[in-house]
């Protein structure tokens, strides 16, 4: 746990998935069989593009997919915990603001 520094102002999980649909599709994996792929996410749970991650979940899951969020959390000072959040929306620049 002390590796993870939670300094990042955003995790770009659409990106990240989009990258690892992608390899699993050039390793020949996807689609083939039954059986399922196991893909593991490590993230602090904060989302920016919810949409576009929903998307790439159902893509992963019709190419055999399953993807597994294991989401570490560790509230400071300056940092809310993701189970006391309720709501976040982007502010006029852009940036994600968390509405507790």
């Amino acid at each position: 746990m002390e590796a993870f520094t939670f300094n990042e102002d955003g995790t770009k999980v659409d990106d990240m998935l989009a990258q690892s649909i992608s390899y699993f599709e050039q390793q020949g994996s996807t689609g083939r069989s039954t059986s399922m792929q196991l893909c593991f996410i490590i993230s602090d749970g904060i989302l920016n593009n919810r949409d576009k991650v929903r998307e790439l979940i159902i893509q992963a899951q019709l190419r055999h997919i399953l993807i597994v969020f294991v989401i570490i959390d560790q509230p400071t000072q300056e940092r809310t915990s993701i189970l006391q959040m309720k709501l976040w929306l982007p502010n006029e620049k852009g940036k994600m603001q968390i509405l507790n």
